[in-house]
């Protein structure tokens, strides 16, 4: 049995709190003391465990894996990077438990670190953010600082926008610091930074008194040299600072009683959440990217989930009854509240950390080394008559209803991620109105449930103080096949734990003692006796206790407890070799002697007057004590028979202060002095022992170590240096003559034989000691850190922590990391085309003539659990939904997103192709299409029904459906044209029944969002600032977005309340007029709007000069000045609210061309899966190297009912 070296943890530092993490590779990883624990939430066990430098880990974060990495250049690799208060940043390989890279970071103190993400080019940059305000760009593969801005101000946190990698967000004690355009690669000093200051808002006097009334508690983001002192809101009580993943450009201000809503465009604060005096106050808040959905951790260690509801606000338009105004407020209620945890005065809740495949499993991290991982599951409701259960409405089947394939692919699969869980807000809002709760499964789209947190597991370390520390009986001949390496640990609580040192876990806690443990002796393998006693009175006289404790049952028998109080403290304990006796030392009492097969005391050595510190017992050289033989007279033969056990001799070597050794030994209740020598001449002041065959070690307080060789009655000396010695130890092992020796500042190993010195470990006053040391076996020292960690180091003291292969685990589990990249290729494949076949024998036959099965990571096949392979066997939309499960599971954050799209997008233009009547239209909207006068500048009405039929059209240049018996379009001669009010109506009403079948993404996606939906969510986002302004600037910003939604009526109503007093009220007044007269133009008209509105954009003022280009009709115009001008992302929004689906396609299309020019491949790749263009994905999937998707993806196509005419892209297959 091989001990690997390895670190088991215990109690965090204060400087450990919110260093918690969980990566998309489906590992939790935190900061204890100086070193980072890296957990399996699955078997819930700690796998590695990563020690480098002596400073308290206070950050750590997963490399973001968004690259495809099963091919031989980009294996699948575990990174991490930790961050400790020195500044010293390290680079992870965790599966190796090597350094990657390591650098500094300066020498102070980091307060966050930030992966930068959507940047293919260089994946590896870190944003570090270092007291007091010093921010920096790091290439964490080379170790490289790429920039540097100092930005004058004492910044506590950072924020990176999830939707904009370009605008990051800085939290000071008194303002927000909000950074756009950055790009390390390009110009440093080419970004925009603004700094706000966080106000209350004092309503303007013209406006409305019902507006005055309810919106006073408006916070608004204004510039530092526009803001007043007084009215600013003090940001040291802000916990955190997190942008949304869900809503774009919204950001989250975590207070202990509040979280703070903002949204960065509008400027102003869109709503909070507040909690009752009774609850317990936010620690930590986790947005979620799947649903719009907060996970908030509670300072009394309580989860609560709030659900994002929507407001009854206006869907199409405008309402000409202002009361939609007083429902403005964003909404989240609690859904789950879990029970708080039992936590004492001293611990508390150190972190929490999100899956981010699933966000339905969570971490939560205790102060004293306990993670507990959750996971929110769902119960069908049985009474919906109670009003007062919290209830989220979930889909009942995410399949269609529709046979993708021949086979029979089962039922729907349990739910697996939150947005599986839960419906978005707006289905949910449907699900309500419509009363969708029905009896019959058939006919209802969605249920009602009720959320619950179940506790799925927890880990835990070593506990608080330990106070003493006894490695188990060594390795023996007779013992190796039954052997385990325990290690005894006994606290302050009087507590004892068995650390099994195999696998690094927890083998059993004991609560034996009511005072701290004093020391712990080994009797065997299963039976431990230990002593403690209370804190001394004024006399020094103390409680002692005495117990001999039993670990297969738990069971123990008090040798000694002392009631009174009135007795000498126990010094020490000591079991001899043969674990026939046991001494006991008091401090200021006679040695007492005691037999471990009866459990009685059978000598105290009164006529000793001597006090001992040091008192040992003796091995002879042939590993036992010397027996007395007896000789018997017998009539056939004579034997020696040999005493029996309870009267063996053993002998017990005692030193005195003045460093003279007594030699005693004991025969059952017989004491007999031996020898009676001085050690060595002019040595004093021993202060530790260990006996070696022959040979006996002794350390003094003047640094020096003492061999006496019993065979040859010598004595030699080797001056250390050290100071004061507090151990030594012989390493165990027949002829091994290693041994440590424990000083205040160092530990060393030598070799006696040669007199030379292995290795060593020094540390400084501000660097974690060693408290006590032992031997896990002949090579591995176990020290215990003061800290409270256990650590087996190597012998030359440089590593603790191993590969994983190397390791032992009490669970096995899955972990990619650990197969060789060719075959990571092939199980891929198989997992996700047929896995039902992984476990049969001839697969596993496959696999061992392949890779060998000699091969150490061949086992990793077998650990692939049989619920994994149902779920993938039986998944109901095939091979596409099969690659997003095997995606998720090897950690591939693109892959998995490039799956979710993909599959929603084929799986609606199928249900598109399955409409009865779609070949009867499609010969219509071929002649709209080809027809440029009618889709030159439609109406919004005129175009909301065929928007995504021309869309469609698009998509199918380079496709066509299979001629397969599954094609739907039978008929031999198509029927006569329809006119164009009943292509209108029909498809209208096939568009809604599709979209009831299939509904849209969830907001996450942003663009790639249905265009009905999308215009609903920005123009109720628009009317939500409507109700909550408060003053003429954010007056403005709401007539901008009514104008560009097309809202024309309520605009020119804002336009006209700018008071008279208002330096503005002129130019709005003439504005209000053009906005009332503006229609499409032509002639010179419409060129000298144009030539305004291009000046106007010329000259910044990007806005204006849009809208004006939006009032005659030219919205193409101005989303291709607004990408001239690098407004990507206006670009794409103004083209979804304002365009149609062929003008917004060509914008799209132009922004995926820019994409791709500046490596953001993966984003491009999205988009076009958007958009249709399957066969441009393909080659957007091959260019990017992500070769194995793209045929993937191409066998999908087909799957569907799609075929590429392009014979390249059938060449990818």
């Amino acid at each position: 049995m091989r001990i690997a070296p390895r670190s088991i943890t215990g109690t965090l530092h204060p400087q450990n709190y919110t260093a918690v993490d969980w990566g998309w590779q489906n590992y939790v990883a935190y900061g204890c003391q100086n070193s980072v624990v890296v957990l399996d939430p699955q078997s819930v066990q700690v796998v590695q465990t990563l020690t480098h430098g002596h400073a308290t880990i206070n950050k750590v974060r997963w490399c973001k894996e968004s690259h495809h990495a099963g091919l031989g250049s980009s294996p699948y690799v575990l990174r991490l990077v930790s961050m400790d208060t020195s500044g010293l940043c390290v680079l992870w390989d965790v599966s190796e438990g090597s350094v990657i890279t390591e650098f500094n970071c300066g020498p102070k103190q980091v307060n966050d670190i930030q992966w930068i993400i959507n940047n293919e080019m260089y994946r590896d940059l870190l944003a570090v953010l270092v007291a007091p305000s010093t921010f920096s760009i790091w290439n964490t593969q080379s170790g490289t600082k790429l920039t540097s801005i100092v930005l004058n101000e004492t910044l506590v946190t950072m924020a990176v926008n999830p939707f904009d990698s370009s605008c990051f967000l800085f939290q000071s004690p008194e303002y927000l610091i909000l950074m756009r355009g950055f790009s390390p690669l390009i110009n440093e000093h080419a970004y925009q930074l603004d700094k706000f200051r966080l106000c209350h808002v004092k309503p303007d006097s013209h406006l409305p008194g019902n507006v005055i009334a309810s919106k006073t508690q408006v916070k608004r983001l204004v510039p530092v040299q526009q803001a007043k002192e007084e009215d600013g809101v003090l940001l040291v009580g802000c916990l955190q600072v997190v942008f949304s993943p869900n809503q774009r450009n919204q950001l989250l201000l975590l207070f202990k009683k509040e979280v703070l809503i903002l949204d960065i465009d509008m400027g102003c604060s869109i709503g909070s959440v507040h909690l009752e005096k009774s609850t317990s106050p936010f620690l930590h808040i986790v947005p979620t990217w799947q649903r719009n959905v907060l996970l908030c951790a509670h300072e009394n260690g309580s989860i609560s989930l709030r659900v994002r509801k929507d407001s009854p606000l206006p869907t199409t338009s405008i309402p000409a009854s202002p009361g939609y105004r007083d429902n403005g407020d964003i909404v989240y209620h609690t859904v789950v509240y879990s029970d708080p945890l039992r936590l004492s005065r001293n611990f508390q809740v150190a972190g929490m950390a999100v899956c981010p495949s699933s966000e339905i499993h969570l971490a939560l991290l205790v102060s004293d080394g306990r993670c507990l991982v959750l996971k929110l599951f769902q119960d069908e409701l049985t009474d919906l008559s109670n009003g007062d259960a919290p209830v989220v409405y979930a889909k009942r089947t995410t399949v269609p209803s529709f046979k993708l394939l021949d086979s029979n692919l089962g039922e729907a699969l349990p739910p697996s991620s939150l947005d599986e869980l839960i419906a978005s807000q707006w289905e949910s809002t449907a699900a309500e109105e419509q009363q969708l709760v029905q009896t019959s499964e058939s006919s209802a789209h969605y249920e009602p449930v009720q959320l619950q947190f179940s506790l799925h597991g927890l880990s835990f370390g070593i506990g608080v103080n330990p106070t003493c520390m006894k490695m188990g009986p060594p390795v023996t001949t007779k013992n190796w096949s039954f052997h385990v390496p325990y290690l005894a640990l006994g606290f302050n609580s009087g507590n004892i734990q068995i650390v099994n040192l195999l696998n690094g876990t927890i083998y059993k806690e004991l609560a034996i003692h009511t005072c701290p443990v004093g020391g712990i002796e080994w009797v065997t393998m299963t039976t431990i006796v230990s002593f403690a006693h209370t804190q001394p009175n004024s006399t020094g006289r103390v409680k002692n206790e005495l117990t001999v404790t039993d670990l297969d049952t738990g069971g123990s028998h008090v040798l000694l407890r002392d009631r009174q109080g009135d007795n000498s403290p126990i010094s020490f304990i000591r079991v001899s070799p043969l674990k026939y006796y046991m001494i006991v030392v008091f401090s200021n009492k006679p040695i007492e002697i005691w037999d471990m097969e009866s459990l009685q005391l059978i000598k105290v050595l009164s006529g000793i007057q001597i006090f001992f510190p040091i008192v040992e017992w003796t091995v002879t050289s042939q590993g036992r004590p010397l027996l007395t033989k007896k000789k018997y007279d017998s009539p056939e033969l004579n034997v020696d028979h040999v005493v029996p056990a309870h009267h063996a001799r053993e002998l017990l070597t005692m030193v005195s202060k003045d460093g003279s050794t007594y030699q005693i030994s004991i025969e059952g209740s017989k004491v007999k002095n031996l020898t009676h020598t001085p050690l060595y001449f002019g040595v004093t002041n021993i202060t530790s022992l260990s006996w070696k065959p022959e040979l006996m070690a002794c350390g003094t307080s003047d640094g020096e170590i003492v061999f006496y060789d019993v065979r040859q009655s010598q004595s030699r000396i080797v001056p250390i240096g050290r100071g004061y010695i507090r151990k030594i130890r012989f390493a165990p092992g027949k002829g091994n003559l290693k041994y440590f020796i424990l000083s205040k500042d160092c530990i060393e190993i030598r070799n006696a034989l040669e007199d030379k010195v292995v290795s060593k470990l020094k540390w400084s006053k501000d660097q974690q000691s060693v408290e006590n040391a032992e031997w896990a076996n002949s090579d591995k020292p176990v020290l215990l850190m003061s800290g409270g960690i256990v650590r087996v180091w190597d012998l030359s003291l440089k590593q603790c922590q191993s590969p994983m292969v190397t390791c032992q685990y009490s669970d096995p589990f899955f972990c990619p990391s650990l197969i060789p990249s060719n075959m990571v290729v092939k199980l891929k494949s198989v997992l996700q085309h047929e896995p039902w076949t992984l476990h049969n024998t001839h697969r596993m036959k496959e696999f061992e003539e392949l890779f060998g099965k000699e091969n150490e990571n061949f086992g990793q096949f077998h650990f692939i659990s049989e619920d994994t392979i149902s779920y993938l066997s039986h998944a109901p939309l095939g091979l596409p939904q099969r690659c997003m499960y095997v995606a998720k599971m090897f950690g591939e954050e693109f892959e998995y997103q490039f799956w979710k799209v993909s599959l929603y997008f084929l799986v609606r233009e199928k249900l598109r192709f399955s409409q009865p009547n779609y070949k009867k239209y499609r010969d219509h909207l071929k002649r709209v299409k080809s027809s440029k006068s009618s889709l030159a500048s439609p109406s919004v009405e005129s175009t909301s029904s065929l928007k995504n039929m021309a869309d469609l059209l698009l998509a199918l240049d380079n496709l066509e459906l299979d001629s397969s018996p599954q094609e739907v379009f039978a008929e031999d001669t198509p029927p006569a044209p329809p006119s164009d009010e009943a292509v209108q109506s029909d498809i209208g009403q096939a568009e809604k029944e599709l979209n009831q079948l299939l509904p849209s993404l969830d907001a996450r996606f942003d663009v790639l969002l249905n265009s009905d939906l999308y215009k609903m969510l920005e123009l109720q986002k628009t009317i939500l600032l409507d109700t909550r302004r408060v003053n003429y600037i954010l007056t403005q910003k709401c007539i901008n977005q009514f104008l560009f939604l097309k809202q024309t009526e309520r605009a020119v109503q804002l336009l006209l309340e700018t008071d008279s007093s208002n330096p503005c009220y002129y130019s709005d007044s003439l504005k209000a007029c053009l906005v009332t007269m503006a229609q499409p133009v032509t002639g010179m008209s419409q060129s000298t709007v144009k030539l305004i509105a291009t000046n106007l954009i010329a000259n910044s003022r990007l806005t204006d000069g849009a809208q004006l280009l939006c009032m005659i009709g030219k919205g193409m115009d101005a989303c291709r000045y607004l990408q001239t001008y690098g407004q990507w992302i206006f670009a794409a929004w103004l083209s979804k609210v304002g365009l149609s689906e062929q003008e917004h396609a060509e914008v799209m299309v132009r922004w995926i061309d820019h994409l791709l020019t500046v490596n953001q491949t993966q984003q491009a790749i999205l988009l076009l899966a958007g958009l249709g263009k399957f066969d441009k994905v393909a080659e957007a999937l091959h260019l990017g190297k992500y070769s194995h998707i793209a045929a993937t993806f191409t066998e999908v196509c087909q799957q569907f009912g799609f075929s590429f005419v392009k014979k390249d892209i059938s060449n990818i297959v």
